[in-house]
């Protein structure tokens, strides 16, 4: 005498001499095919066959709908809004015709992945900025004096003193100079100075920061509701999209 195994699993046909199963999937299909139902519910007692109903719907309606499946046993235990959104997400994300950045964005915002903060930075007043404040004073005061003294020298109208033009076009490009000989100071001091050309430009601020961590954290009712509002906007999934989201396996955790 063999031994039998049942297997706990759909089956992928109706052994039923009267079809049974298979006639319930096809009327479900023509319901949601007819009408305008957001909900549709399949009640029965436990191992009666409604995951096998659900298999034959999804041959009933495939190429209409993009079905996505959700195993309320397999994720009772743990984070259930979480696994909610990870599984509707994963199974959006690869349909055409999908803004994957937007689908990202309301994932990680309600998983809590997105950051944001302000961070007010400090900086010391280092000699190479005060240097570099000075020098473009000083180089602005004296871009008159040279324009007047360079016409001088070109129409020959009064004499100009050869030092004292050079000494004026040297502070005119004091600034450039002194940008030139602090890229070469890096490059040849034996310890790095903490000051770059950078930060002769920019210092004391207030940053306004937003960074994506991979962290685990709980997810309410709110993050799980802003998060399905936005996988359902209309600038996230293409408008000829349909899809049906299924939730097997209720019976079992009740």
């Amino acid at each position: 005498m063999s031994l039998k195994l049942q297997q706990e699993s759909p089956s992928d046909n109706d052994l039923f001499e009267g079809e049974s199963h298979k006639k319930v999937a096809q009327h479900m299909a023509e319901v949601l095919r007819e009408s305008d139902n957001n909900i549709i519910g399949l009640e029965g007692e436990l191992g009666s066959g409604k995951s096998t109903i659900i298999n034959f719907l999804k041959d009933e309606l495939r190429g209409e709908y993009i079905f996505i499946e959700f195993d309320a046993e397999r994720y009772h235990h743990g984070n259930t809004k979480k696994a909610l959104i990870e599984v509707i997400y994963k199974g959006l994300s690869n349909v055409t015709g999908v803004n994957k950045n937007k689908l990202d964005e309301h994932r990680n915002r309600a998983l809590g992945n997105v950051i944001e903060y302000e961070k007010k930075i400090k900086s010391q007043l280092s000699w190479w900025t005060v240097l570099f404040v000075l020098f473009s004073l000083l180089s602005v005061q004296t871009i008159r004096y040279l324009f007047i003294d360079t016409n001088s020298l070109i129409y020959k109208d009064k004499p100009v003193s050869i030092t004292l033009f050079i000494l004026e076009f040297l502070i005119f490009l004091s600034p450039a100079i002194l940008l030139i000989f602090l890229y070469f100071y890096k490059k040849i001091a034996p310890k790095k100075i903490k000051t770059t050309i950078g930060d002769l430009f920019k210092r004391n601020s207030t940053d306004k920061i937003s960074e994506t961590w991979m962290v685990s954290r709980e997810v309410g009712a709110i993050e799980l509701h802003d998060a399905l509002a936005g996988f359902t906007e209309k600038d996230t999934l293409p408008h000829t999209l349909r899809f049906i989201f299924i939730i097997d396996n209720l019976d079992r955790i009740i």
